[in-house]
C-alpha cells in the first residue's frame, strides 16, 4: 500500500466549502452520527456480554486483599511526592 501524496489530499478552501455546502449542516450531521453508530454495533458484543454471565469464578472483594487499600494510598503518596520534587 502506498501513502496518496499531499496534494491530492489537500484541498483548497473554496473546493471544500463547496462540498459542504452541497448539502445541510443537519443532514451531515446525522450521517456522520449514523456512521459512529454503525461503527459502535459490533457483532461480538452479545458474544462478550454473555462471558459475564456464563463466567463461574468469584470477584475478588477487599476482604481478599485488606491491605490493599492502604498499600494504594501509599503509593500514590510516594508518586506525589516524587512529582513533587522534579
Amino acid at each position: 500500500m502506498t501513502a496518496n501524496p499531499i496534494e491530492r489530499l489537500d484541498v483548497p478552501l473554496a473546493a471544500l466549502v463547496a462540498d459542504l455546502n452541497r448539502e445541510p449542516a443537519e443532514q451531515r450531521i446525522a450521517a456522520g452520527l449514523a456512521a459512529e453508530e454503525r461503527h459502535q454495533c459490533d457483532p461480538m458484543d452479545s458474544a462478550i456480554a454473555q462471558l459475564a454471565c456464563t463466567c463461574r469464578t468469584r470477584v475478588p472483594t477487599e476482604t481478599d486483599f485488606p491491605d490493599w487499600a492502604a498499600w494504594l494510598a501509599q503509593q500514590v503518596a510516594k508518586s506525589n511526592a516524587t512529582w513533587r520534587t522534579r
